[in-house]
């Protein structure tokens, strides 16, 4: 397949649910073809529900503009894969080529050290074993690591955004619009939250009395220097 496709989701408790597609073209990362997604529909932690919902996003805008992957590649074992056939089926795109790659926990945990990944397939009971160093295996384990480092990299990006905006929403007199100033400025609440008066008055819109405001704020109750 020259156009693979792999999809992977994060959560924490159930909290800011997101998910990962990395893209392979000829083996190799296309990173520009990478996407993040939120999760929109499902609520808690539920890794079959997000499966369906993202796998669905993804193959509707595929059946708009035509560029369907050669192969779709699901981070999980057999209740993984069948959400993705689930979301096959109900799109009318039963031929669509996918898998699913699965971490082999169990055999590891009975003391099988040397157990490998398992390859799972539709319609077949049991997994394909490859061995270790075999050059398809080692490939699709790629994919789902780069899947899985972009969905908790967007993941812990996404925690990050919702306690700082959590934190500057609890500001008297902080609204919407004086709030994305400050995230674009920042990028983050550690970086907020280790701001001089000075340098949050540098923020367009602001200034020393409300840079203040906001510096006590965000340190409950303490002094601004000064």
């Amino acid at each position: 397949p020259s156009r693979m496709e792999c999809f992977d989701n994060s959560n924490l408790l159930g909290q800011e649910p997101v998910a990962s597609q990395v893209v392979f073209i000829d083996g190799k990362p296309a990173r520009k073809e990478y996407r993040r997604y939120h999760v929109k529909t499902v609520v808690g932690a539920d890794d079959y529900a997000t499966m369906r919902e993202i796998l669905g996003r993804r193959m509707r805008r595929a059946a708009e503009d035509g560029e369907f992957p050669d192969l779709l590649v699901v981070d999980g074992g057999k209740g993984q894969l069948s959400a993705a056939m689930d979301v096959l089926r109900e799109l009318g795109l039963e031929d669509q080529p996918v898998i699913g790659i699965a971490k082999p926990r169990t055999e590891r945990a009975r003391g099988d050290r040397d157990a490998v990944d398992k390859i799972i397939l539709p319609g077949r009971e049991e997994p394909v074993l490859l061995r270790a160093d075999n050059p398809s295996l080692r490939l699709l384990q790629h994919m789902r690591d780069q899947a899985h480092e972009t969905a908790i990299g967007f993941h812990r990006k996404t925690r990050s955004k919702a306690r700082m905006t959590s934190t500057i929403d609890d500001i008297p007199g902080i609204g919407k619009t004086r709030r994305m100033q400050l995230l674009r400025h920042f990028g983050s609440l550690s970086a907020l939250r280790t701001a001089t008066v000075e340098q949050i008055a540098e923020v367009d819109g602001f200034g020393p009395a409300i840079a203040a405001k906001v510096y006590v704020g965000l340190r409950s109750g303490s002094s601004p220097p000064g």
